[in-house]
């Protein structure tokens, strides 16, 4: 299981480390690493390999961290579609994003939103229909299917 690193109150033992921390500050630019190691004048290799021994984590995995947890935060409190997020967030690759953002959640942005959105009346408004003849349009459902269960795999 991924740690979260995005809520550490306490300044790491190690200084070098601790200015990597400057990262939640400025996560969201494509540069963001490339200005941290720039700034503490050491070997970028060097760099990432105290980073690793001091929080158990690669520096891209920290940063990729970062910006899955400010997405979910958005997915929950903002109506914005999930390119939109991804963008924000510092990904300019939508499909990049999708695949990470399911990859490190477990589900897609629009199945996150779903699952974690207040339920009726919340910050995105009253919840939808979920079901084809909803407010939404499609088509209707066949009369004799309404309230029926989709017939599963057989059982032996």
């Amino acid at each position: 299981m991924r740690r979260s690193y995005a809520a550490r109150s306490t300044p790491h033992a190690d200084s070098v480390v601790r200015t990597c921390q400057l990262l939640a500050q400025c996560y969201r630019e494509a540069d963001a690493i490339q200005r941290v190691v720039g700034g503490v004048r050491i070997p970028e290799r060097t760099l990432k390999r105290r980073f690793k021994a001091a929080t158990g984590s690669t520096f891209i995995d920290y940063v990729q961290n970062l910006r899955i947890e400010e997405a979910k935060r958005l997915l929950e409190t903002t109506a914005l579609n999930a390119d939109e997020i991804g963008a924000r967030v510092g990904y300019e690759d939508h499909s990049f994003f999708r695949k990470l953002f399911r990859r490190l959640t477990g589900v897609r942005p629009g199945e996150y939103r779903r699952l974690f959105q207040p339920v009726r009346g919340g910050a995105l408004g009253p919840a939808r229909p979920r079901h084809p003849g909803g407010e939404r349009g499609g088509a209707p459902i066949p009369a004799g299917r309404q309230g029926r269960a989709v017939p599963g795999p057989r059982r032996a």
